[in-house]
């Protein structure tokens, strides 16, 4: 028709594929989206021939209304797949560092664990150990146990003796120095002269090889001292019944003050069939105890029919 406009022309809807920076000029192929952009901060379209236009693009690229071409989305996905890689990496790391602290805290619990049982079964041990010395020590045992019982010990009555002499010292330092031997009135002695020094209080069994003089003896009976004699014929397991016994005695508060020494023959013969004998000096009265075996029985009996609290001087040591 005369004096009509002509047609609108269709241009391609493509979007522009354009990723050049701000300022730079291209030629780009605009379909109606691009040619919307034209005269826009994102360009401005100075011609239009054929669907191609002479753009300048402008403004911030984030704002561009363009895609990422092939490249561009290949570079990103190699770097999101080269962080996601680096992630797992460190997460793997972690977790073997996570299972390495747990193979040390369990190391370490089973060494402890390990240890404390091993103290706690040492401790235990040592514990059973004591227990089980003191139980087989002499001090634990009964009296009675060493030994032959009373019945079989072939003991004689206690006997019941005068006594004399008690604070008649005689030897060296005393009145009478030239007196070194003294002759009992009986065997073993009750009473009688003594030496000023009593035999050591700290010991409890003498052999023949180390008894003190019988002198030094009798001193200790004056002061309450129970004396066991054992002669040369007494057998050993019998003599070691004998220091067991001196060793329980000791023990007790009650009959601490006990004595066992090998007899001096010097001073008289025990009697027939008398190898082991005892001898207690009372306030009053002295009393011996005769046997032909190591009763602790017997003697334990003997010793508390008379005790140290009964002689002429029982508070001394």
């Amino acid at each position: 028709m005369v004096g009509s406009p002509e047609p609108r022309r269709r241009v391609p809807s493509v979007v522009a594929t354009s990723t050049c920076r701000p300022g730079r000029h291209r030629r780009v192929t605009l379909g109606a989206t691009g040619a919307r952009y034209a005269g826009t901060p994102y360009g401005d379209a100075t011609s239009l021939i054929g669907g191609v236009a002479e753009t300048t693009v402008y403004g911030d690229p984030g704002e561009w209304p363009v895609r990422a071409d092939a490249d561009d989305r290949r570079r990103e996905v190699g770097k999101d797949a080269r962080k996601a890689g680096g992630v797992n990496r460190r997460d793997k790391i972690e977790a073997l560092r996570r299972e390495e602290k747990a193979r040390q805290r369990k190391r370490t619990l089973l060494i402890t664990g390990t240890a404390a049982v091993v103290g706690v079964a040492l401790i235990v041990g040592a514990v059973f150990a004591i227990r089980a010395e003191q139980a087989s020590s002499p001090r634990a045992q009964d009296p009675a146990s060493f030994g032959v019982a009373a019945a079989v010990a072939s003991c004689q009555p206690a006997t019941t003796d005068a006594v004399a002499g008690s604070g008649d010292h005689v030897g060296p330092g005393t009145s009478q120095p030239n007196v070194t031997k003294v002759q009992y009135a009986t065997v073993p002695p009750t009473s009688g002269q003594h030496f000023p020094v009593w035999a050591d209080v700290n010991r409890s069994f003498y052999t023949a090889a180390d008894r003190p003089a019988m002198e030094n003896l009798v001193h200790n009976l004056e002061h309450g001292y129970l004396v066991i004699w054992y002669d040369d014929t007494v057998p050993a397991d019998q003599v070691q019944a004998l220091q067991d016994l001196a060793t329980r005695f000791k023990a007790d508060n009650t009959t601490r003050k006990v004595i066992v020494s090998a007899w001096d023959p010097a001073y008289g013969a025990l009697g027939d069939g008398v190898h082991v004998a005892a001898s207690r000096w009372g306030a009053s009265q002295g009393h011996r105890l005769l046997c032909g075996q190591v009763s602790g029985e017997a003697l334990a009996n003997f010793f508390a029919a008379y005790p140290s609290t009964d002689s002429p001087e029982p508070n001394t040591p």
